[in-house]
């Protein structure tokens, strides 16, 4: 019996390794893969991406960034509703595909300002983003000072002589000069 038991101790000590005269199964670093990120690296990486990812998505898509009120001092004969309704325009375009224009961080000003000289005769602009869901618009209108009849046409033209609009006579307020 006692040399069945001693078998089987060799036996058990050859199958486990435990035995140093015993050759192991060896890796050789060429077989061997070894990784650059162990798992505390991975998960710092994965929280810093979901960080990044929710900030992203908290400033491009929150309803706190959202221009929501536009304030427009200095018009005289500009309605108000024609601004805004320039101004909304180009508020409810995209940006981007996905990405609102109305986002407080993507609208761009300058969009803005170039619309409102281009249908308008302003004197000066000055567009300014406040308390992260507002615009402010301060204008200056150039004033009309003349009417200049040439034929069928009359020219509304100001105080430096620059050609405002073409309009009829019956269109034109009485306050303005011939």
């Amino acid at each position: 019996m006692n040399r069945y038991y001693n078998r089987r101790k060799q036996l058990k000590r050859l199958s486990f390794g435990h035995n140093n005269n015993c050759p192991r199964r060896r890796v050789t670093e060429y077989f061997h893969k070894s990784s650059n990120f162990d798992w505390r690296t991975k998960v710092i990486l994965a929280f810093v991406l979901f960080v990044l990812i929710y900030f992203t998505y908290f400033f491009l898509f929150s309803e706190y960034f959202i221009i929501k009120t536009i304030t427009v001092e200095g018009n005289q004969e500009i309605s108000v509703d024609e601004i805004n309704n320039i101004t909304n325009d180009l508020l409810n375009k995209r940006r981007f595909l996905f990405f609102k224009n109305s986002n407080y961080f993507l609208f761009n000003i300058e969009k803005l300002e170039e619309e409102l000289l281009n249908n308008y005769y302003l004197d000066n602009l000055e567009i300014e983003k406040r308390d992260y869901s507002s615009l402010f618009i301060k204008l200056k209108e150039r004033p009309s000072k003349l009417i200049y009849q040439v034929g069928n046409r009359n020219y509304l033209v100001d105080k430096d002589g620059l050609i405002l609009s073409i309009h009829n006579i019956k269109e034109l307020d009485q306050d303005i000069l011939l």
